[in-house]
């Protein structure tokens, strides 16, 4: 098995930006406290992360042989090749759109939970015969009835905040992604 250290060290850097441009925009615009704030953020960018790689590696077989070599030769050993020019506009612009899509989506299921632990003042179990022993207590909630208090929910965050997070930190991890390309094609003295 080969594991490609360059590829998962730049992607634990971008997922690192990501969550504090984030978190930094929901403090300032989207008016949250700071813990929260790194918590929507974490909890929306590790989605897109786990989505996107199961994603990828799903449509990797789906993709021609030549461009499917010079993906892995990119992740690998970091070297561009040809057949990845016509790919990458649509590729970055899908991965912007669906990652928007899916950031928002966390956000509201995010304040659909909260408001859910919130609602309820009820403790996680409760104790039995006064020992320190819990019974865990679970309440079935019918479909419907979820989809109509998810619906009623209305988000800490609003769309405009999470759209111009994700710009920021998307700008900025394309713009490290340039810095680190030059850094491997720059001529070494």
């Amino acid at each position: 098995m080969i594991l490609p250290i360059p590829t998962v060290v730049s992607q634990i850097l971008f997922l690192i930006v990501s969550v504090a441009i984030e978190a930094q925009i929901f403090v300032r615009r989207g008016r949250m406290g700071h813990r929260r704030s790194i918590e929507y953020a974490l909890a929306m960018e590790l989605l897109v992360l786990c989505l996107g790689w199961t994603f990828f590696f799903i449509a990797l077989d789906l993709i021609p042989l030549d461009t499917r070599l010079a993906i892995v030769q990119l992740i690998l050993l970091g070297v561009w090749s040809e057949p990845l020019n016509a790919w990458t506009f649509l590729a970055l612009l899908l991965s912007f759109f669906v990652a928007l899509e899916l950031k928002t989506l966390s956000v509201q299921v995010l304040d659909f939970w909260l408001a859910e632990s919130t609602t309820t003042a009820a403790p996680v179990g409760d104790l039995v015969d006064g020992s320190s022993r819990l019974i865990a207590k679970f309440t079935v909630i019918p479909v419907q009835t979820f989809v109509r208090r998810y619906r009623q929910v209305k988000s800490t965050i609003t769309r405009d905040v999470v759209l111009i997070a994700h710009l920021l930190a998307s700008a900025l991890c394309l713009g490290l992604l340039g810095l680190q390309s030059l850094m491997f094609y720059w001529p070494q003295s």
